[in-house]
C-alpha cells in the first residue's frame, strides 16, 4: 500500500485545509502527515518514483484512504472539490490506484471505526453531490484506461510554484500533461511551448476554470482548479 503518496497528495490537496486533530487519531497520519505547497510535493513525488524500481512501482496500490486511517474527505476539510482533484492524481500517477469503498461517493468519516460507516443500500439515497462525484470518478477511470499516457510511460515535474504543479507524462507517442492548483488564490504556471504544443483538455476531467496561453507557454489556474492535457 503506497501510504507515502497518500501522504503527499493529501498533504500538497489539502494543505491548510488539513484536519490535524482528526488525523492524530490514526499513527501513521499523525507522524507524516503534513503541509506540503507545490514544490514539496513535487520533490515528494519524485522520491516516492524513484524509491523502488519502475516495475515494483507499477504495481504499488495507489490509495488515499483505507479501512486503517480516517477518510480523505475528511482529512481534507469536508471539502469535494479537493477530494476530487486528490482522485485525479490519484488516478493520473504510476502505479495500481485503490479506490477505498465509498470514496467514489465522498463518504466522511474517521479514525478506524468509523471509516467503516455502511455504503447506501440504495445507490440513489447517496444525494446528488455524491453522484456528482460518482460521476467525475468515473470518468477519471475511463481516461486512465482509454490513454496510455496516464497508464504508462515517464513522469516529470515540468512546473511548481506556489500551491500548483505541472507534470508530464509519456508513453508510446501519447503525451499528457497533469496541471493543479491546490491553492486559495489563482496560480500561473511557465511551462514553455514545447510541452504544450499539440495538447487539449480531457473532456470531463477539468476541475474549475484553467487557461492556456500556447504563445507564451504559460498555464493559468483558478484556486481550487486542474485539468488533464492530452495529446500525440
Amino acid at each position: 500500500m503506497n501510504y507515502p503518496l497518500a501522504m503527499a497528495v493529501l498533504g500538497f490537496v489539502g494543505g491548510p485545509h488539513l484536519d490535524h486533530g482528526l488525523a492524530a487519531g490514526q499513527q501513521n497520519y499523525r507522524d507524516n502527515l503534513v503541509e506540503l505547497d507545490g514544490q514539496g510535493f513535487a520533490d515528494a513525488l519524485i522520491r516516492n518514483l524513484t524509491v523502488n524500481r519502475p516495475e515494483a512501482t507499477a504495481v504499488q496500490f495507489n490509495l488515499l484512504g483505507s479501512h486503517d486511517a480516517p477518510r480523505a474527505m475528511s482529512v481534507m476539510g469536508e471539502d469535494a472539490v479537493r477530494l476530487r482533484i486528490a482522485t485525479l492524481l490519484q488516478l493520473s500517477l504510476p502505479g495500481t490506484p485503490s479506490i477505498y469503498y465509498g470514496d467514489e461517493l465522498a463518504m466522511s468519516g474517521g479514525p478506524d471505526p468509523d471509516c467503516r460507516r455502511s455504503f447506501p443500500e440504495v445507490l440513489a439515497d447517496a444525494g446528488e453531490a455524491a453522484l456528482a462525484h460518482r460521476a467525475y470518478v468515473r470518468s477519471a477511470i475511463a481516461a486512465r484506461r482509454e490513454d496510455i499516457a496516464l497508464r504508462r510511460g515517464d513522469v516529470s515535474v515540468i512546473g511548481a510554484a506556489a500551491r500548483a504543479v505541472a507534470l508530464s507524462r509519456e508513453a508510446d507517442g501519447r503525451r499528457g500533461v497533469i496541471v493543479v492548483n491546490a491553492g486559495d488564490d489563482a496560480a500561473s504556471l511557465e511551462l514553455g511551448r514545447a510541452p504544450l504544443a499539440g495538447l487539449g483538455e480531457r473532456q470531463g476531467l477539468t476541475i474549475g476554470r484553467i487557461a492556456i496561453d500556447q504563445d507564451r507557454g504559460v498555464v493559468t489556474l483558478e484556486p481550487r482548479s486542474a485539468a488533464v492535457l492530452l495529446g500525440d
